[in-house]
């Protein structure tokens, strides 16, 4: 008897390591009963949680007897935001907020082609019935460069209805393993690529690409997530450098020499003097060679 309770008792600790849910500031509900598939809608079972008349547009619950509730349930919720209490907006069947949050996320995607989305939520600050038959959603830059803010949709009467977003996601980066003097090349030795949760989008991060054939601007410390701030390209062309200058005319390609008035990486565009005193301006391709492109 003590040995079959002692194996349930185990079984309950392993279900309840198990089923780990994340909670989070605001939910939605449509029903005049909220249940656990309105706050976790991935949860196995469905329970009760709380009440409210058809009157009630929003209500507070606090997170302490929320996580008591999953947990005589038998799961694990964790508060890693300190949230005191959890604020519940009544969404009309009529809207669909999905059709804005796709919108929001196609947005950052289009901005940011690497950020790695996992979830992305939006809530109405107030109650709404429905949804402007023609509206504009008004998510500009400043957002697209936070994971959490508030933005707005205009109907055709200027009309504004506000929503609170949030979105999961990381971006992957590149980060230095050790301290990294100024002028140092950034190589595998001392940084390497990985995830980290997107919260601001301030500065642009380098990628894994540019692993080999980029240096330290500046002192960096171990750690750092490296920026456009923190890196400069490699020159593979120094100025007074002589170079090698390609110039195509049709299927035709004439190559002569000539003298690089600036410094250069891959990808750069710099002036060069030839021989006979012309200035041009040239395409970086590689180390001491470029492409005429005046």
């Amino acid at each position: 008897m003590i040995k079959s309770v002692l194996v349930g008792v185990l079984l309950f600790a392993i279900n309840l390591k198990a089923m780990e849910f994340k909670l989070k500031e605001n939910y939605i509900f449509y029903k005049d009963v909220v249940t656990s598939f309105d706050i976790f809608p991935s949860i196995e079972r469905d329970f009760f949680i709380h009440k409210v008349t058809d009157k009630d547009k929003k209500f507070y619950l606090s997170s302490v007897h929320l996580i008591k509730v999953f947990k005589d349930n038998g799961y694990k919720v964790t508060n890693g935001n300190r949230i005191r209490n959890v604020k519940f907006i009544r969404v009309s069947p009529k809207v669909c907020l999905q059709c804005i949050a796709s919108k929001l996320e196609e947005a950052y995607i289009t901005k940011y082609p690497f950020l790695n989305i996992e979830n992305l939520d939006i809530y109405p600050k107030e109650y709404i019935e429905k949804l402007p038959q023609n509206y504009r959603i008004n998510f500009n830059n400043s957002n697209l460069k936070k994971s959490a803010g508030y933005f707005y949709i205009v109907d055709n009467h200027r009309d504004r209805t506000y929503f609170k977003y949030s979105v999961d996601a990381y971006l992957p980066v590149v980060k230095t393993m050790q301290s990294v003097r100024k002028g140092d090349l950034i190589s595998y030795d001392n940084s390497y690529p990985t995830d980290i949760k997107f919260e601001r989008m301030y500065r642009e991060f380098i990628s894994e690409k540019s692993i080999g054939s980029v240096k330290a601007k500046r002192f960096l410390l171990k750690n750092t997530a490296l920026t456009d701030r923190d890196v400069e390209k490699l020159s593979v062309i120094n100025r007074g450098d002589r170079v090698k200058a390609s110039l195509r005319d049709g299927v035709i390609t004439i190559q002569v020499e000539a003298t690089a008035l600036q410094k250069g990486a891959v990808g750069d565009t710099i002036y060069i003097k030839t021989f006979e005193g012309s200035r041009l301006r040239a395409d970086v391709v590689s180390k001491n060679f470029v492409e005429i492109i005046d």
